[in-house]
């Protein structure tokens, strides 16, 4: 089933015949850098074939037939979370702006 992966933080997109092995593996160095960040990570790709994303920073839930249908987050709340992916991103030497980024996760 189709599924979608919400994140703040920031989103790397990789060439469909990326070398994938340290992801896999968790020896890419944004794993490291997040894992030591006590950041959350995702990486996959859409269809077989197609670009890989990596998602680093927060999860904010998974969505779809499989799991959740539905969350709600206050503004409030999803402000504050951008702010302190900020500084944690910024700390672990990530350098990109984090932004809320949805991604369908489908099965291929």
């Amino acid at each position: 089933m189709d599924n979608f992966v919400v994140y703040v933080g920031v989103r790397y997109t990789l060439s469909p015949d990326a070398d994938v092995e340290p992801l896999e593996t968790g020896s890419d160095p944004r794993l490291q850098a997040a894992k030591k960040a006590r950041l959350k990570t995702w990486w996959g790709r859409l269809t077989d074939g197609g670009y890989y994303f990596l998602m680093v920073g927060a999860e904010v839930g998974r969505f779809g037939s499989e799991a959740s249908l539905a969350q709600t987050v206050p503004l409030q709340d999803l402000l504050k979370l951008g702010e302190d992916m900020r500084e944690r991103l910024k700390a672990a030497g990530f350098e990109e702006e984090p932004a809320l980024h949805v991604q369908m996760e489908a099965e291929y």
